[in-house]
């Protein structure tokens, strides 16, 4: 397989057409510099392997294609999940309908990545792929007959169809009973009916719709999440009237 960077190359020098014939208009954006790059692993407290970073050298992402843009670096992405602003949050791709894929970095990576992919519908939150390299990969499969890949799947609910996401919600009860270390202490801060989603060991595709729930806090340093339930009409109304 080839590497990214003449994955891109031969898309800009062999245009892909779309489903019409029509060729794909990909512009490659200019590379990143070795001074960015240290700045940008400062910030989000990453050391990059060189063979991402010359992926950053050759280019810092493009535009046109299978989706509107692709961000290599990211942008800061206001998710509106009802959290402060996140760090690590960096909207990299656009759909066009206000849904988005993000960088969700994690202290000390190597990668650019994980990338996860948020449906301002819910608003859902799913995973998507490990890091840019195979994302860039699928991107490209998205412009190639049949016109499918794990970006469309995802993008589509056809892994994890929307009804059946949630199921995989633990109890903060039940976490505090597990074996992992992390995650028992961050269900520590949290009252014992509160709800947690753990990304961690996840496949593309699974993730949580927060239709019902309310987010309250992201781990700072992993993908787990803890919610509540939001009450429903007969609770409000109940409430209202005891007050």
């Amino acid at each position: 397989m080839k590497n990214p960077i003449e994955q891109l190359g031969a898309l800009v020098a062999n245009p892909l057409t779309d489903e019409d014939g029509e060729p794909y208009e990909v512009v490659l954006q200019p590379g990143v510099g070795d001074d960015e790059i240290r700045a940008y692993e400062v910030e989000h407290g990453l050391t990059l392997a060189e063979a991402t970073k010359d992926l950053l050298r050759f280019s810092r992402g493009l535009e046109g294609g299978a989706l509107e843009i692709l961000d290599f670096l990211g942008q800061p992405f206001d998710t509106y999940l009802g959290l402060k602003p996140q760090p690590s949050f960096l909207e990299i791709a656009q759909d066009g309908f206000g849904n988005s894929w993000f960088y969700d970095f994690s202290p000390g990576g190597s990668v650019l990545g994980p990338i996860f992919y948020y449906c301002h519908e819910g608003p859902i939150v799913t995973y998507q792929c490990a890091d840019l390299v195979g994302f860039i990969a699928d991107f490209i499969q998205f412009m190639k007959p049949p016109f499918s890949s794990p970006i469309d799947d995802v993008h589509e609910f056809r892994l994890k169809p929307v009804d059946q996401l949630n199921h995989d919600l633990m109890t903060v009860a039940q976490a505090r009973t597990s074996e992992d270390a992390l995650l028992r202490t961050f269900a520590a801060r949290f009252e014992s009916d509160h709800l947690l989603y753990d990304f961690r060991g996840k496949s593309p595709g699974f993730g949580f719709d927060l239709k019902g729930l309310q987010l309250l806090e992201k781990h700072a340093a992993a993908p787990i999440y803890a919610f509540k339930k939001r009450p429903n009409l007969f609770q409000k109304l109940t409430s209202f009237w005891r007050t």
